[in-house]
């Protein structure tokens, strides 16, 4: 064994006793003199990532068994806001809008936090073509016309203060078939079909919502869009239509909690 071994001891560097001259060169256990230092262990490093790293984008807080989309609204909240519908001409704009306010910044994406960033008057800027057309077809464009706004709408969603990071990829034509049948279906079971058809909507709805390029899922529950939707209606009819916000939030609620 040459001087400046491995830390043991030994006579001349050998194994049994300290060798002379005192301790090696850096100490017992470092590596021999111009050696490179022991690094890290393989695998991810220890600590924060390095200074000026990119930070990651998409955080999946709900995806692994968690919820993914949560909804937090009261229906007292969205009460207040009726109130812009007695302004005249505009007021009906301007509470379409304040309601998709309420209704994006009361929702949370993987645990981060939505806003809606639109005024009223690029609403109703968006929303009046498609209007229009959905007139002029007797009603055919609806499906492309309720693509069209939901699109636009996206856009102007933020998740954690980015923008860009939610889109709606539906298609018009696509959705145009899918109603036809759920309508038929809904018809010939004169009406029983309905609850199928709600969580049919709701699917199509958030499977073509995509955030950071993943898209969503959709629980159905048939029975569970029953009960709801019987008891909101019987409490919205028993309040003379006062019980129609806190409805509206009790509905949102429900079909956040069945986004996987």
């Amino acid at each position: 064994m040459s001087q400046g071994g491995y830390g043991g001891q030994g006579g001349g560097g050998g194994w049994g006793q300290q060798p002379p001259g005192g301790p090696p060169q850096g100490g017992y256990g470092g590596p021999p003199p111009g050696g490179a230092p022991y690094g890290s262990p393989p695998g991810a490093a220890y600590g924060a990532p390095p200074m000026g790293g990119a930070a990651m984008t998409y955080q999946p807080t709900g995806a692994a068994g968690g919820q993914r989309v949560t909804f937090s609204g009261t229906g007292g909240d969205l009460f207040g806001k009726f109130l812009l519908n007695f302004i005249p001409v505009v007021g009906g704009w301007m509470f379409r809008t304040e309601a998709q306010r309420w209704y994006w910044s009361n929702k949370t994406i993987d645990g981060q936090k939505c806003e809606f960033t639109a005024q009223w008057g690029e609403h109703l800027v968006a929303r009046i073509v498609p209007a229009i057309l959905t007139v002029i077809t007797l009603g055919i464009y609806a499906p492309w016309a309720e693509v069209a706004v939901k699109k636009w709408e996206f856009e102007r969603v933020l998740v954690n203060g980015q923008p860009g990071r939610v889109r709606y990829e539906g298609q018009g034509g696509e959705l145009f078939m899918k109603r036809l049948v759920w309508g038929l279906l809904t018809a010939i079971t004169f009406g029983i079909y309905a609850y199928w058809r709600v969580n049919n909507e709701w699917g199509y709805k958030w499977t073509h919502t995509m955030v950071d390029g993943r898209p969503l899922n959709y629980r159905k529950d048939i029975s569970g869009t029953f009960v709801l939707f019987l008891v909101q209606s019987l409490l919205t009819q028993i309040t003379c239509g006062i019980y129609a916000p806190w409805a509206a939030a009790t509905v949102c609620k429900y079909e956040a909690d069945h986004v996987q």
